[in-house]
């Protein structure tokens, strides 16, 4: 045997072999859901562009512009550039359309829905609307503080579970899940401490400055964070919304679901951010 010689290196190579096939898989799998994604958003505008030309404006849809306007900016520089793995561009229309789906419904009956009948419906399921997706993301949950994840299946469950005001249950769950889990990312000292706290009398977080520190502390990334930012306007309507939904007699499923679409979307997104830093 010459002094290079070494038989253990063949072994050492295919180890790494085996290494790159289970990291190639994980890459191809994260692609494969990434271009799921993509398509199902890109089907959805489709029919929402449709629906919205013909609504008149109501409120919430300045908010919706807003995030559509940089959205396009985003997905611009997503294609002309190298395209980073991790920026969730197609999120930001999804969330968007969701909450306007959720305004419009809200609308019905005042001005200027004047004939009772909504223009935009909410969004078809996303390609993460299932039960074993919502385990995985309620285990994460419940690593970050116990009780979150039974949060998210209870909302869940309520919608597909529950016989009598499904959603209305559906939206308790949704929004008790919204507040722990953003009070748990950005407790109100470190909102208070960070860039985005506004001095006030009473020194009380907003929802907004919560919102905007939890990002910023997400992820490291200045794409993913300013495509984060670009969904929050469109967040804090769903939820406003939700909470009027909430004080109305009947509340629909498919305003439920919306509402969950929307809120749910964006939690998700911040619990991918987290999981990759």
């Amino acid at each position: 045997m010459s002094q290079d010689e070494d038989p253990t290196r063949p072994s050492r190579i295919a180890d790494m072999a085996i290494e790159a096939t289970k990291g190639l898989d994980k890459a191809h799998e994260f692609h494969i859901q990434q271009a799921q994604e993509i398509g199902y958003v890109r089907d959805t505008l489709g029919g929402f562009a449709m629906q919205i030309r013909e609504a008149p404006d109501f409120p919430g849809l300045a908010d919706t512009e807003e995030t559509f306007r940089e959205g396009l900016r985003l997905l611009e520089n997503y294609n002309r550039t190298s395209c980073e793995r991790s920026v969730p561009v197609a999120s930001i229309f999804l969330t968007a359309t969701a909450a306007t789906a959720v305004s419009d419904i809200v609308c019905i009956g005042l001005a200027p829905h004047k004939d009772e009948r909504s223009v935009i419906s909410a969004p078809n399921l996303p390609p993460w609307w299932n039960l074993s997706t919502m385990r995985l993301y309620a285990a994460q949950l419940d690593g970050m503080r116990p009780s979150l994840g039974s949060l998210l299946l209870g909302a869940w469950e309520a919608l597909y579970a529950t016989r009598h005001e499904a959603g209305r249950t559906a939206l308790l769950n949704i929004r008790e899940l919204f507040n722990q889990l953003f009070e748990c990312v950005a407790p109100d000292e470190e909102v208070r401490c960070s860039q985005f706290f506004q001095d006030k009398e009473d020194d009380k977080v907003h929802r907004r400055e919560r919102l905007h520190c939890a990002v910023n502390k997400a992820t490291t990334s200045e794409t993913v964070a300013q495509s984060l930012t670009a969904q929050i306007p469109s967040v804090l309507n769903a939820y406003k919304d939700a909470n009027e939904l909430h004080r109305r007699e009947l509340v629909s499923n498919e305003a439920a679901r919306g509402t969950f679409i929307a809120l749910f979307n964006f939690m998700k997104e911040i619990l991918d951010a987290l999981a990759e830093r």
